[in-house]
């Protein structure tokens, strides 16, 4: 499926989750931010992380959500070709 395809279907129910999360958005964001990285793990070999506004202790919060599912168990992927 195209990525355009799967952003397209999920912008409703994204907004949906942030209308509901109220003064706990930024909780939120980072809950579906994190969901959305697990998902695309298969696909990508890495992700770039821009920061909105300068907060980057967001990004930092998901950078570690991110590397914590990794050390959970979630095996550790290298790029094709290497070992």
């Amino acid at each position: 499926m195209p990525a355009t395809y799967a952003i397209e279907r999920a912008r409703p129910w994204v907004r949906e989750r942030m209308r509901q999360a109220g003064d706990r958005g930024q909780v939120e964001g980072l809950a579906i931010a994190s969901e959305f990285l697990e998902l695309a793990k298969p696909y990508v070999q890495g992700i770039y992380i821009i920061p909105s506004f300068g907060r980057y202790e967001v990004a930092r919060d998901l950078v570690a959500q991110v590397v914590g599912s990794e050390a959970r168990g979630a095996q550790p992927r290298t790029p094709a070709g290497r070992a």
